[in-house]
């Protein structure tokens, strides 16, 4: 049995469709707190990344003069695990308003 996104939804937010996880392995990610391994965890980020980088759904808030401001193209998000590992893609390293 594979998961189901609720658990990566929690880093990702986006990801709502089954990924490739066995759920051995998803539940002892949920239930430690830790990230899997970094082959398995680059390899979700990159998936999502691609997934969803072409969405142009939505509109901006533009009521909210930040969030107005920033180019809505822009796409990225980055993962960190309790130990401090970073996973980024993307434009993870522009600052975004939240």
């Amino acid at each position: 049995m594979h998961s189901s996104g609720i658990w990566i939804s929690s880093w990702v937010a986006l990801v709502f469709e089954p990924l490739d996880i066995p759920e051995t392995e998803v539940l002892a990610a949920v239930s430690t707190g830790h990230l899997p391994d970094p082959d398995t965890v680059a390899r979700l980020v990159r998936e999502a990344y691609e997934r969803y980088v072409g969405n142009d759904e939505g509109t901006v808030a533009d009521y909210i003069p930040a969030l107005a401001r920033v180019n809505r193209s822009l796409f990225g998000f980055s993962i960190v695990g309790v130990n401090g590992a970073v996973h980024e893609i993307g434009d993870a390293r522009h600052a975004f308003s939240i």
